[in-house]
Formats: structure tokens, sequence, C-alpha cells
């Protein structure tokens, strides 16, 4: 959804998430249930930056896990995204940090790549 903050375009995207995560060794599991809400300018930029919010579930799993049931997981988010080239791809690199209800604080760097249907 594009909407207009004084003379500017923004885009605000809502987008759901299922991560899964597995420690080496025997460790314990996590999934993660949640949904991403972010603002980036609007245009036809090739570099966009954005920012935003990420509230989800989250379960701990396997034989060591770190607590029962589901708890709450909140984070911020920056990023930037790359259009390459004329294409329907683009790289986009962002940080997340935030936390699991009861559980330490998290830096999360990530990488990827987008492609347009």
């Amino acid at each position: 959804m594009q909407v207009t903050v004084g003379s500017q375009p923004v885009k605000v995207s809502l987008a759901p998430s299922l991560d899964y995560l597995k420690q080496e060794n025997s460790g314990p599991s996590q999934t993660s249930l949640s949904a991403d809400l972010d603002v980036q300018p609007g245009g036809n930029s090739p570099v966009t930056p954005y920012a935003g919010v990420s509230a989800g579930a989250n379960w701990s799993g396997g034989n060591n896990k770190q607590w029962e049931g589901s708890r709450l997981g909140l984070e911020t988010l920056a990023g930037v995204q790359v259009k390459l080239g004329g294409s329907s791809v683009s790289a986009k690199g962002e940080e997340r940090f935030g936390y699991v209800k009861g559980q330490e604080h998290t830096l999360t760097t990530r990488i990827g790549v987008l492609i347009s249907l």
C-alpha cells in the first residue's frame, strides 16, 4: 500500500513470516510465526531503505528446549533493498534487534535475494 505523507509517497507493507532455527549438537530449536510491518520511501528508486517492527509467537523445541508453550517476540528492523539492473531480481540486507519474552536480546543479520513474479 502506498500513502502520501506531506508531498512524499511512502510504501507501507505487512508480511507474514515463519522461521525455524536449530542449534548444533542436540541443542534446542526455535520456531517463530510473526508479522513484519515496515515503511519505505515510495517511488521507483533502485536503492530503497526501509524500517519497521515485527511481533510474533515463538516456541522452543527439542530435547533441551528453553521454555514451555508460546512466548511473545518483538523486534525492530532496518534494511536496504537494491534492484539488480533492469531485472525483477533484488538483493536485500537487514538488521533486526529484539527479544523473546524471558530470553536475552539478539541482533540478527539477514541477507537475501528477492525475485518479483
